[in-house]
């Protein structure tokens, strides 16, 4: 499974799309801040979205699988607000491009 920053560098995720013939490509990275009421909800909303991490632990028991997450809420407090929110700054990488594609133009069945 390729990792999940495997385009992160924006000359790699450049060269990608060129190779799959997008034109027109703007790369623009910006800062957000997601805050969370508190680390267990940052645990749980990691959970939920990070699926190389659910395959990971698929195989583990629910105690192993509590454990980590337990382990994200505990990373998290390094983290807290003096109102007890979590709020992580994270770098995001919005792109957009076009491609001539012959096969939107062709009818579906």
């Amino acid at each position: 499974m390729p990792g999940p920053f495997r385009l992160a560098d924006a000359a790699s995720l450049e060269r990608a799309l060129e190779a799959a013939e997008f034109s027109d490509i703007t790369i623009e990275t910006m800062t957000v801040t997601p805050r969370f009421a508190s680390p267990e909800e940052f645990a749980r909303s990691s959970e939920a979205v990070c699926v190389p991490v659910r395959t990971l632990l698929a195989d583990e028991g629910p105690e192993s699988r509590a454990r980590v997450w337990r382990a994200v809420a505990d990373a998290a407090q390094a983290h807290i607000g003096p109102d007890g929110s979590v709020s992580l700054p994270s770098t995001v990488i919005c792109v957009a491009g076009h491609r001539d594609d012959q096969l939107r133009n062709t009818p579906r069945g």
